[in-house]
């Protein structure tokens, strides 16, 4: 595991948007699905809108991850930014 001083030092900005983005919705997805537990759902609105960037992905599959964080943040009454507000931790700088 990358310790806190080494997550801080890499440039997200500069950093191809990974698989584990994925792994991360995926998981956080299903926590929030088994509880219910908003916290979860805030951190895929969160990657999702990190994946809807992602230039190297197809157009469709964009709007997919775009639907998804919407479909999220309708049933939580948030928006990627307002996730982010909340929890800027979780949002890479």
């Amino acid at each position: 595991m990358m310790s806190v001083e080494k997550q801080r030092e890499v440039n997200w900005a500069a950093e191809p948007v990974p698989a584990s983005l994925l792994v991360g919705v995926l998981e956080h997805l299903s926590c929030f699905l088994q509880s219910g537990r908003a916290r979860s759902a805030h951190a895929v609105i969160i990657l999702l809108e990190r994946l809807s960037r992602d230039p190297d992905a197809s157009a469709p599959l964009r709007d997919q991850y775009r639907a998804l964080s919407d479909v999220l943040g309708d049933i939580l009454g948030m928006t990627a930014v307002t996730a982010q507000r909340e929890y800027p931790w979780q949002t890479p700088s």
